[in-house]
């Protein structure tokens, strides 16, 4: 549905005749002249232009919004994104998601795992890319979600050693019950929240990269890991000038 309200905004762009290089160009060599709502589309014109072009048979849905952007020239992203979406329900971890100070990749990360579309082995055998389902990290278990990232005794380790740094007594299950449990503790707004939600987003990644370069590289030299989630950390944190003070009294 994003997809959707982004290309409208493309749309809306080239019937607005936006000043940029890429609008100016399909208004050359595509609509040349003619009624953006109303001309033909080639069957030789790029993916991306029908695919923008094919929106047009969607505009009866959100033609209000779309006459006041018009007329307007200003666009809603979330206007037409909620008026679209019949679904308004919001997933329960999606707190985790909204001003997380992490780095995006770790951001992403910890999106995809929510997800449940990590691609561990056991996820990789099952579309037969991979023959090895055994973790490896422990090369005791299989490797699914709920092991890696939290039953795997090296990822137990890795946990226990962040979570003391911040000064939370908490022992990892599996991902329903983790997930539940990190979703209330970084319900508020607080700074025990936001490094909350930092550590789990870094965490996360750092053991997925961990996993990687051992399964691919061949690659042991994140033997301190631990020391380098709490060092990304301290560095995102430290750009919030309210987050300083307790960095500092959790370094101490």
């Amino acid at each position: 549905m994003w997809n959707i309200v982004s290309l409208l905004k493309c749309l809306w762009n080239i019937c607005c005749k936006a000043d940029n290089m890429w609008v100016k160009w399909i208004h050359n060599y595509y609509i040349k002249g003619d009624d953006v709502m109303s001309t033909v589309v080639k069957k030789d014109s790029t993916w991306i232009y029908k695919s923008i072009m094919q929106q047009r048979e969607i505009l009866g849905q959100v033609q209000h919004h779309w006459d006041f952007a018009v007329s307007n020239h200003k666009f809603s992203m979330r206007k037409f994104y909620l008026t679209l979406n019949d679904d308004h329900t919001r997933v329960s971890w999606f707190r985790l998601m909204c001003h997380n100070r992490a780095r995006p990749r770790a951001i992403l990360c910890l999106w995809i795992t929510c997800h449940g579309r990590f691609s561990t082995k056991v996820r990789l055998a099952q579309f037969g890319m991979f023959q090895d389902r055994i973790c490896s990290l422990c090369e005791e278990q299989e490797e699914t979600i709920d092991h890696l990232f939290f039953a795997c005794s090296i990822t137990k380790g890795i946990w226990s050693t962040v979570l003391q740094w911040l000064n939370i007594h908490h022992t990892p299950q599996d991902w329903t019950h983790e997930l539940a449990w990190i979703t209330g503790y970084a319900k508020g707004k607080g700074w025990r929240a936001m490094l909350m939600k930092m550590a789990i987003a870094e965490t996360i990644y750092c053991i997925w990269q961990h996993q990687n370069n051992i399964c691919f590289d061949n690659s042991v030299d994140n033997k301190n890991i631990e020391r380098k989630i709490i060092d990304y950390i301290v560095y995102r944190g430290w750009k919030i000038p309210n987050l300083r003070r307790h960095i500092t009294s959790l370094m101490l």
